[in-house]
């Protein structure tokens, strides 16, 4: 029963910080240039610090150290976006360490539970990434957005798995 507390204290936690993001929305480059905004970067941090609560505890009670291992990296990630500056070389890396670790994560699952639906949320994560790369220089915003939905998913069908 705590599991299932736990994931809605994450998706309420994180539910703030798309209302956050989708309120300050104006045809912006990326996601990072609204979060990094000092109009909400401070706010979508206090959510995005309650949601890795929830999250670290929820992983910690999965019992499994390859997974905890995966979104402790991709919360490490997280919070080196929020807590950089957008046009910084390491904001680029935070970057690359949270997509990563959604990919690696993603993949990991996939494989545990051998799940048709966990593989081709997984398949559409590579394509959806592999847009990001080739588009990086345009406005990545809706592949951005596709790919956090296309993870919120696939955690959240995990979760129903176990």
């Amino acid at each position: 029963m705590i599991h299932h507390i736990l994931l809605l204290c994450m998706v309420l936690s994180y539910s703030f910080v798309i209302y956050t993001v989708k309120k300050l929305y104006i045809n912006d480059y990326s996601i990072s240039s609204i979060i990094c905004d000092d109009k909400c970067n401070k706010n979508v941090i206090l959510y995005m610090s309650f949601m890795t609560f929830f999250t670290f505890m929820y992983e910690l009670m999965k019992d499994d150290n390859i997974s905890l291992f995966l979104i402790t990296s991709l919360i490490v990630g997280i919070m080196g976006v929020l807590k950089t500056n957008e046009k910084q070389f390491s904001h680029l890396i935070y970057s690359i360490i949270a997509f990563g670790s959604i990919l690696c994560f993603m993949f990991y699952m996939s494989v545990q539970y051998n799940n048709m639906v966990l593989i081709t949320s997984f398949i559409i994560q590579i394509v959806l990434a592999l847009f990001m790369i080739i588009f990086i220089f345009n406005n990545i915003f809706y592949l951005e957005t596709g790919f956090l939905i296309n993870f919120a998913f696939f955690y959240i069908y995990l979760h129903f798995l176990l």
